[in-house]
Protein backbone atom coordinates (compact mmCIF):
# COMPACT_ATOMS: atom_id res chain seq x y z
CA UNK A 1 0.00 0.00 0.00
CA UNK A 2 2.91 2.04 0.88
CA UNK A 3 6.15 3.15 -1.20
CA UNK A 4 9.72 1.71 0.29
CA UNK A 5 10.05 4.96 1.82
CA UNK A 6 7.21 4.48 4.03
CA UNK A 7 7.91 1.09 5.47
CA UNK A 8 6.99 2.77 9.02
CA UNK A 9 3.64 3.82 8.18
CA UNK A 10 2.99 -0.06 6.81
CA UNK A 11 4.15 -1.46 9.66
CA UNK A 12 1.69 1.33 11.26
CA UNK A 13 -1.44 0.61 8.80
CA UNK A 14 -0.66 -2.79 9.17
CA UNK A 15 -0.83 -3.56 13.10
CA UNK A 16 -4.26 -1.25 13.27
CA UNK A 17 -6.13 -3.42 10.90
CA UNK A 18 -5.01 -6.52 12.78
CA UNK A 19 -6.18 -4.98 15.90
CA UNK A 20 -9.48 -3.68 14.61
CA UNK A 21 -10.19 -7.69 13.26
CA UNK A 22 -9.30 -8.92 16.15
CA UNK A 23 -11.98 -6.85 18.25
CA UNK A 24 -14.44 -7.35 15.14
CA UNK A 25 -13.59 -11.08 15.49
CA UNK A 26 -14.75 -11.36 19.06
CA UNK A 27 -18.36 -9.53 18.19
CA UNK A 28 -17.44 -5.59 18.55
CA UNK A 29 -19.59 -3.66 16.18
CA UNK A 30 -17.28 -2.10 13.36
CA UNK A 31 -18.97 0.48 13.30
CA UNK A 32 -17.83 1.20 16.96
CA UNK A 33 -14.15 0.37 15.89
CA UNK A 34 -14.51 3.05 13.06
CA UNK A 35 -15.75 5.78 15.37
CA UNK A 36 -13.43 5.18 17.71
CA UNK A 37 -10.73 5.33 15.55
CA UNK A 38 -12.10 8.34 13.84
CA UNK A 39 -11.91 9.97 17.25
CA UNK A 40 -8.76 9.46 17.80
CA UNK A 41 -7.34 10.31 14.48
CA UNK A 42 -9.65 13.93 14.83
CA UNK A 43 -8.25 14.03 18.37
CA UNK A 44 -4.43 13.36 16.99
CA UNK A 45 -5.05 16.22 14.53
CA UNK A 46 -6.33 18.90 16.81
CA UNK A 47 -3.93 18.59 18.90
CA UNK A 48 -0.97 18.64 16.48
CA UNK A 49 -1.95 20.67 13.59
CA UNK A 50 -2.02 24.42 13.47
CA UNK A 51 -5.72 25.65 13.67
CA UNK A 52 -5.71 26.24 9.98
CA UNK A 53 -4.13 22.97 8.77
CA UNK A 54 -6.50 20.89 11.01
CA UNK A 55 -9.49 22.68 9.24
CA UNK A 56 -7.66 21.94 6.02
CA UNK A 57 -7.67 18.52 6.94
CA UNK A 58 -11.35 17.73 7.77
CA UNK A 59 -12.04 19.18 4.64
CA UNK A 60 -9.47 17.43 2.87
CA UNK A 61 -11.22 13.90 4.49
CA UNK A 62 -15.01 15.28 3.86
CA UNK A 63 -14.08 15.96 0.65
CA UNK A 64 -11.95 12.53 -0.18
CA UNK A 65 -15.36 10.27 0.82
CA UNK A 66 -15.97 9.38 -2.24
CA UNK A 67 -12.33 8.04 -2.94
CA UNK A 68 -12.17 5.54 -0.03
CA UNK A 69 -12.02 1.88 -0.65
CA UNK A 70 -13.66 -1.16 1.12
CA UNK A 71 -11.37 -3.43 2.92
CA UNK A 72 -11.79 -7.16 2.84
CA UNK A 73 -12.61 -8.97 5.79
CA UNK A 74 -10.34 -11.61 6.92
CA UNK A 75 -11.68 -15.20 7.02
CA UNK A 76 -12.61 -16.34 10.62
CA UNK A 77 -10.96 -20.22 11.03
Amino acid sequence: MFDDNNDDMQVIYDDYIKFTFELINKGIDPLKCAGIMMTHAMMLYKTTLPEDEYHKMIELIANSKDSVKEIKRPQVH
